[in-house]
């Protein structure tokens, strides 16, 4: 199952696609329809730029004090697979970088501390049965549209949660990010590793959002630019200094 996932130029044309809103269809999509497709998409996306989590855990993801402590540049959650086995272990940072809180502002609920991040995903249902059936369903309705979607796209392929979950890892594989890196930010176990190791954060959140910027091909924010350009050595920064006299 290694060859599911959309690289990045891939995922890149479903982003700009959803931020344009220009969906194409010939088969006569309504508003309605085509707004369920948006919200589709732009949960699948959401899967892939938080660490490639699954609609469960996107159901319980809140707005806690981590997020309000970062300043509302991360989420912090427990990957619900893992949580009663792993309890120490399972705890996922996610680095809020500008693509993801793009789509966060058309799909979320406004940040109230203690609140759900994604409400609709539940609804008003109150058993975990009836939440795990809403979020089977919408497993369900966001495969089937982006099946539908990307077959307008003249892509011969039929993307799920799990392909988002694969796209991250591979995608950030493949750019040559740390596989440690990968594996801790998706959750899994670190039943490997020493006691103290556990209590120490190896990736600061600067290069969290470094890593996961890599996730798709975007022009980079000017605070991003800045940042980068800082760490040029000095020969590198005079021969940037050339190249802006010559342009």
């Amino acid at each position: 199952r290694k060859s599911e996932y959309l690289n990045v130029a891939q995922m890149t044309e479903l982003y700009d696609l959803f931020t344009k809103k220009e969906y194409p269809s010939t088969r006569g999509w309504g508003p309605d329809y085509t707004n369920r497709v948006h919200v589709s998409l732009g949960l699948f996306l959401i899967q892939y730029l938080c660490n490639g989590f699954n609609l469960a855990d996107a159901a319980q993801l809140t707005y806690d004090d981590y997020y309000y402590l970062s300043g509302g540049k991360a989420f912090r959650f427990f990957r619900k697979k893992t949580k009663e086995r792993n309890a120490e272990s399972s705890e996922v940072i996610i680095p809020i970088i500008e693509e993801l809180q793009f789509i966060l502002e058309d799909l979320a609920a406004k940040p109230e501390k203690g609140q759900l991040v994604f409400p609709f995903i539940v609804g008003d249902a109150g058993t975990p049965e009836q939440k795990r059936d809403r979020v089977k369903l919408w497993n369900s309705n966001v495969q089937d549209r982006l099946y539908k979607l990307t077959k307008e796209l003249g892509w011969n392929i039929s993307p799920s949660g799990t392909w988002a979950r694969h796209s991250f890892a591979s995608n950030l594989s493949q750019a040559g990010v740390p596989h440690e890196y990968i594996s801790e930010s998706m959750g899994h176990s670190t039943a490997s590793q020493d006691v103290t190791s556990l209590y120490i954060a190896k990736y600061p959140l600067e290069k969290q959002f470094e890593y996961n910027r890599l996730l798709l091909d975007r022009p980079k924010s000017l605070d991003t630019l800045m940042s980068s350009i800082s760490k040029l050595s000095a020969d590198d920064l005079e021969m940037l200094r050339k190249l802006l006299r010559v342009g």
